[in-house]
């Protein structure tokens, strides 16, 4: 017989008496088996540990945040609670305690074109509104937005004025000394309608 007939006639013999013993596929097939579900069951801790992580940070994010925001509420108050103080002190003719609040570089701006005053000239001018029977003014507040600085050691604000005579405007800058807050710049105006601005500027020429 050729060779090459010989080669496929041994291989064929190998072939047909080859077996696969029971036992080693189903152990072959067991591992198989078991490498999945340790596969599975890698992926499934992985994402239970990446849940748990993520829950974590998410509780931690929001109390950080709650502490921020409970922070800053804080800081509102105490700012709105001292403006209220300033404007409360004018209407108690309390003359030291409302020009205390003003630092002594302060700047104080009235609804005349006249009126940039220093903290000493404010204080000259007012005397008459804080002494002998003097009744001030009586502002209060009704709307007022807070702008907060950087470094949280300053913040400037506009607000809404009510008093007898109308409604005015008021707009300022704090700083925080050691001692305290102090009002370092402040604003009266008058506000105006557009549609009576015309009519405000005559009468103001007359």
């Amino acid at each position: 017989m050729p060779t090459a007939y010989g080669s496929i006639y041994q291989m064929f013999r190998l072939f047909r008496n080859f077996e696969i013993k029971p036992e080693l596929y189903h152990y072959e097939q067991l591992m198989c088996r078991n490498e999945q579900a340790m596969i599975i069951l890698n992926y499934t801790y992985l994402a239970f540990k990446t849940q748990t992580i993520m829950k974590k940070l998410l509780f931690s994010i929001f109390i950080l945040t709650s502490i921020v925001i409970s922070a800053q509420e804080t800081e509102n108050t105490e700012v709105n609670t001292f403006i209220d103080r300033w404007h409360q002190d004018a209407a108690d003719v309390n003359r030291e305690a409302y020009f205390d609040k003003i630092d002594e570089d302060g700047i104080f701006i009235g609804t005349d074109a006249t009126e940039i005053w220093t903290k000493q000239e404010f204080y000259d001018w007012a005397e008459p509104q804080f002494t002998n029977g003097g009744r001030a003014w009586d502002f209060k507040a009704i709307d007022r937005n807070l702008y907060w600085g950087k470094k949280s050691n300053y913040v400037w604000f506009d607000e809404l004025l009510t008093f007898s005579g109308g409604t005015l405007r008021g707009s300022g800058v704090l700083l925080k000394r050691k001692g305290g807050w102090k009002i370092m710049h402040y604003v009266l105006s008058l506000p105006v309608p557009n549609e009576k601005f015309g009519a405000v500027l005559k009468a103001m020429d007359e």
